[in-house]
């Protein structure tokens, strides 16, 4: 009773499929929870010694906090001249690295392509058919080697780089 009272409501389905299931059930009982025994007033924590300790390490927390934000000072701060020296060097950093990638050579991308090319029966000839595989020309392409493969029953697969 005192764990579904101190949820504050019911935990998401798709997260927490069994805990969903238990607090569905246990709404069931809601009517009935004054009839048990146990003291109706008392929360989670009453119970479990790790809540306990828990609240009270979040209350010193939350007051310590207070505490030290009237207590904030800075003994090592940095003087402004150092932060515009600092900014300075940073800057002419920057500026001699984009110098130097700029006289860096651009990489041109290329990518190697392998194309199979399988025969509809054995009676193809393997050389026209590269020969008009070759023949297709776009900018930048160029032709490399070509190998003929067994793949079965003497049918050869030609393998064309480019």
């Amino acid at each position: 009773m005192v764990v579904f009272k101190s949820l504050p409501a019911a935990p998401e389905k798709a997260k927490y499929p069994h805990a969903a299931r238990w607090y569905k059930h246990i709404a069931t009982y809601e009517s009935e929870f004054s009839s048990l025994p146990g003291d109706a007033h008392k929360t989670a924590a009453d119970y479990v010694p790790t809540l306990k300790a828990a609240a009270a390490a979040t209350e010193k927390e939350a007051e310590s906090k207070e505490e030290e934000d009237d207590d904030e000072v800075d003994l090592f701060g940095s003087d402004d001249e150092d932060d515009e020296e600092a900014e300075r060097v940073k800057q002419e950093r920057l500026k001699a690295y984009a110098e130097k990638k700029s006289q860096k050579p651009k990489t041109i991308a290329k990518s190697i392509v392998t194309l199979d090319v399988k025969p509809w029966d054995d009676e193809t000839d393997m050389k026209k058919l590269e020969e008009s595989v070759r023949s297709i020309e776009q900018d930048g392409l160029v032709w490399g080697s070509s190998t003929l493969i067994p793949v079965g029953m003497s049918f050869p697969k030609m393998v064309l780089r480019k």
